[in-house]
């Protein structure tokens, strides 16, 4: 009935279907849980245990904190419109099945029954603990959807050091098996790291590239004009010859980490390979799924290609 109903629904309204995001919600059993020592079962023996598990740091104190809560019974996935906050599927499962799994599975599932839904969205939200590199390939290599999807933060080596400075962001070198001066946050910003001075910069972004599937960025000396006594070392370590536009930096996604580097609000022109010069997204980053979905509603849209979204 539910694929009925939301391809009906796809007839009336024809932007149904763009924004679509995901969640669950934990349903409990009458059943107690307990088994019955006389069947070896419990009173409902289709649900189980499911637990979830939050973290975060306190604002006030900076210590880590634990949340788990447990539940016996089964566990519902959704995936909704957004922007009508309308369900489009929606499977039932016993309370420890995986959320990642049944995201992933839905998702086949839904666009492979209807397939002009997979065509019609244009991005997918989930909150931050489903943040996945395999959830937001799928959406972005098979669907071309544009995955809104916060990044978590699991990086914990550099925070055993002894210098670590909670107060600045974790950075990791793009290019580890080599020299250079480029390096990356868990959240995805990209900065260059003078050999002069070693002042942090963030690279200017430039746009995505839809035909080298890649995000591009520019010398921020160059793009912005600034005086950076390290310009032609930093564009040497790059294995290019220092000029006037300055060291460009492309990261193709299949050759990075697909969790951290995902396809960003602009990209080029439809039929075009030109880059759309464009500022850092600009949306929210943290916070609800509804809330990241419904500010990509009020993102211009141009017609479907590999996507091609211009943030105003």
């Amino acid at each position: 009935m539910i694929v009925e109903l939301r391809e009906s629904l796809m007839q009336v309204l024809p932007d149904f279907g763009q924004h679509l995001g995901f969640d669950g919600k934990a349903i409990d059993s009458h059943s107690t849980g307990h088994v019955d020592r006389a069947s070896g079962q419990t009173s409902d023996p289709q649900a189980d245990w499911g637990k979830h598990e939050t973290r975060g740091v306190d604002g006030r104190t900076g210590k880590p904190w634990t949340k788990i809560k447990s539940w016996f019974g089964y566990g519902l996935h959704l995936i909704a419109d957004t922007h009508y906050e309308i369900s489009v599927a929606m499977a039932l499962t016993p309370a420890s099945a995986s959320e990642q799994v049944q995201l992933r599975a839905l998702v086949k599932e839904t666009f492979a029954e209807t397939p002009e839904l997979a065509e019609r969205c244009r991005d997918f939200s989930a909150d931050r603990g489903l943040d996945s590199a395999e959830t937001k390939a799928l959406l972005w290599d098979d669907y071309a959807i544009r995955p809104l999807i916060d990044t978590r933060e699991l990086w914990r080596e550099e925070k055993a050091q002894p210098d670590y400075d909670p107060s600045k962001p974790i950075t990791r070198p793009l290019y580890p098996e080599r020299v250079d001066t480029i390096v990356y946050t868990e959240k995805g910003s990209v900065h260059c790291v003078c050999p002069a001075s070693g002042m942090q910069r963030d690279l200017a972004f430039q746009g995505f590239e839809a035909d080298r599937d890649a995000l591009k960025y520019r010398c921020p000396a160059a793009a912005y004009g600034l005086d950076c006594a390290g310009r032609e070392a930093c564009s040497r370590c790059g294995g290019v010859e220092p000029g006037d536009y300055g060291r460009i930096v492309r990261i193709k996604l299949e050759e990075h980490d697909r969790r951290i580097f995902t396809p960003p609000p602009t990209a080029a022109p439809v039929g075009s390979a030109a880059t759309i010069a464009a500022a850092p997204w600009s949306g929210p980053t943290t916070g609800s799924t509804t809330a990241l979905a419904l500010s990509a509603t009020s993102s211009a849209v141009t017609p479907r290609c590999r996507p091609a979204w211009v943030w105003p």
